[in-house]
């Protein structure tokens, strides 16, 4: 049988953040691709990366010449909220990493 050593609080909380963090990059990363996923319903094609929805899906949204109706845009304006709101709870995680650390 292996023992393991016990885990101190502040190896616990570390690890929390770690795992926190992991759920909101999947998270995020799921959010992206239902925004792809959406996009092509209106025929716009978006790259697949995350820099894509950072930088490009604004624009898109913006783009007056482009099949979005005004309640579409709406919608698309929500998730952009909240897709740079997973951006700043990873951005708060890596903090909080490199301040145990």
């Amino acid at each position: 049988m292996r023992f393991v050593p016990i885990k101190s609080v502040e190896q616990q909380d570390l690890q929390n953040v770690h795992r926190q963090r992991e759920r909101v990059k999947k998270e995020r990363k799921a959010l992206a691709n239902q925004i792809r996923g959406l996009l092509a319903e209106y025929s716009i094609v978006i790259k697949k990366a995350i820099s894509a929805i950072r930088y490009e899906f604004p624009s898109i949204i913006e783009d007056a010449e482009n099949d979005l109706t005004v309640m579409s845009r709406a919608f698309f304006n929500e998730l952009l909220e909240e897709f740079r709101a997973m951006d700043d709870m990873l951005v708060h995680c890596e903090v909080k990493i490199k301040i145990a650390n």
